[in-house]
């Protein structure tokens, strides 16, 4: 029998429940803020089971926020790695310390801190232009300050840390991680790092207990954030406002930081089906930073749950030329196509390809988006079925299970792609796709009683699907 997810209750965390980590993790923020937990008996947040919950924090929140730096004529400052937070799409690194870091790098300098530093301020510009290249050049950066100095460096091996999970080389991170902190257990972004490499490869329990240490070393925006992620994993939406809750007080007051956890708290209202305060959400963090993109997407996501494509295609097309992230592009591409613009959904899908090819050349690894966007489009077949395989041995996760599935789907291998769909929809929170996906091939595998219970609970979330299976 499929649950429903939207139908699940969360349960309140006690010391005594089954995640006792998460349940001192939020406890501890509520003490230090004085925050009141949210209402209890929220729905359970529906998410898929894997690395999209995470997803904004290893793409975009790998490296530090670095500290100011002094003039260009003095002595470049280290990055203050202690106080690093969840980067936010769209925020620019500051392109004074990047110009005067540059010029210090290329008169040859041989201190490994200006290496490293320069390469935080790249993958933070990773971020913040959704540009690969990034990656590259601070690869070369970070084994530079390697090389003159193998031992105890701190800041490189943070950095490689961050690049390896940009890259979706989450045992490298956790390597790279564990190297950090045993060389400064007592700095917070390591465990925050090394948590999120060992959430992707399915190591819940491990992870949480890194989430814990960063929360007891530093409460703050980055420590918040990867709480309520936790909890939206498990399902349990009132935790996972709370912790949101605290990351916004400790966001400041306006800015990209805040509009970017208004963001998120309407991701949060949008997977429970609460619509308007999804919207209200996203406007409020709109208010807080005019021109900001991912609040703005966020009111092009409820518009096409309400049927409102010909008013979201507009926003998106601005968010995807200003921020070319892969989600944005692929977005738009999908509501072209729901509108019957063939044309332009075929051009728009063109440039995906061709970003992803350029990730590839940068050394990032296939990840469970890539490989949707293949088996949907027929790309790469043979390689991309060989890098899934290799993706599942390393990471059992359900999100990957999915990709795996629905890849051999669409070659035509519905018999055997229907035990990994039915292993994608086994978790505590599980998104509408992946039960639309599952109900496609167990109908194609002959079991249409299967079939109709994975598309009860894909229509169960209607405003959750993607927009192109709610049309089929």
């Amino acid at each position: 029998m499929v649950s429903t997810p939207t139908t699940r209750r969360s349960a309140r965390c006690s010391p005594t429940s089954r995640y006792r980590t998460l349940a001192r993790m939020l406890h501890r923020t509520k003490t230090q803020l004085g925050s009141e937990g949210g209402p209890s008996g929220s729905p359970s947040l529906p998410k898929r089971a894997t690395a999209v919950i995470v997803l904004a924090v290893l793409l975009f929140g790998g490296g530090a926020i670095l500290s100011s730096f002094d003039p260009p004529v003095a002595k470049i400052a280290a990055p203050d790695l202690a106080a690093e937070v969840v980067g936010v799409p769209g925020e620019d690194a500051p392109k004074a310390s990047v110009d005067s870091l540059e010029r210090v790098v290329e008169a040859g300098s041989d201190d490994p801190e200006d290496h490293s530093s320069l390469a935080l301020l790249y993958l933070q510009a990773v971020r913040s232009e959704a540009d690969p290249t990034y990656l590259s050049r601070a690869e070369t950066l970070l084994k530079t300050s390697l090389e003159l100095q193998p031992d105890g460096n701190f800041p490189a091996y943070v950095g490689m840390a961050s690049l390896s999970n940009g890259r979706h080389d989450f045992l490298g991170s956790v390597r790279w991680s564990r190297r950090a902190i045993a060389t400064n257990s007592h700095n917070a972004t390591p465990y925050g790092l090394l948590g999120d490499a060992l959430f992707e490869l399915g190591r819940t329990g491990a992870a949480d207990r890194a989430y814990q240490r960063m929360i007891d070393i530093r409460p703050d925006l980055a420590s918040y954030v990867r709480a309520s992620y936790s909890f939206q994993y498990r399902g349990e939406t009132d935790q996972a406002l709370s912790a949101m809750r605290l990351a916004l007080e400790s966001a400041g007051p306006a800015g990209e930081g805040p509009a970017w956890i208004r963001h998120q708290k309407g991701d949060i209202h949008f997977g429970i089906g609460d619509l308007d305060d999804a919207l209200r959400q996203n406007k409020l963090g709109r208010r807080l930073a005019p021109g900001y993109v991912p609040p703005t997407v966020g009111v092009a996501e409820v518009l096409t749950a309400r049927g409102r494509i010909d008013r979201a295609i507009p926003i998106l097309e601005r968010a995807a030329e200003r921020l070319p992230s892969l989600e944005y592009m692929v977005k738009l591409g999908d509501l072209y196509t729901a509108e019957g613009r063939k044309k332009e959904a075929a051009a728009q899908y063109q440039r995906v390809g061709e970003r992803l090819a350029l990730y590839r050349a940068n050394g990032v690894l296939p990840d469970i988006d890539f490989i949707l966007f293949y088996a949907d489009h027929g790309l790469r077949p043979r390689a991309a079925l060989d890098e899934v395989r290799t993706m599942y041995a390393q990471r059992p996760t359900a999100g990957v299970a999915e990709a795996y599935a629905w890849m051999l789907h669409s070659l035509g291998r519905d018999d055997e792609a229907l035990p990994y769909a039915r292993r994608s929809v086994r978790g505590p929170s599980i998104s509408a796709d992946p039960f639309y996906q599952a109900g496609v091939i167990a109908a194609e595998a002959g079991l249409p009683k299967m079939a109709q219970r994975y598309m009860r609970a894909a229509r169960s979330q209607e405003w959750n699907l993607r927009v192109l299976y709610r049309r089929r």
